[in-house]
């Protein structure tokens, strides 16, 4: 379990720090922060849903 956490963590800050810089490339660091915030936002509001559907299944 801690090595697929680490392993999902590493993947995660190097896909968002790749899609971060290239957007930086042509938008600027602001337009890309802000994207990159919404990504986290849309990636966490996933996961919570999923959750609340185990949360259902096994309640």
């Amino acid at each position: 379990m801690t090595t697929m956490t680490q392993i999902s963590q590493a993947l995660g800050i190097a896909v968002l720090g790749g899609v971060f810089y290239t957007l930086a490339e042509h938008n600027g660091y602001v337009t890309a922060f802000r994207d990159v915030l919404w990504v986290l936002l849309a990636l966490g509001m996933g996961t919570l849903l999923g959750l609340m559907n185990l949360i259902r299944l096994y309640k």
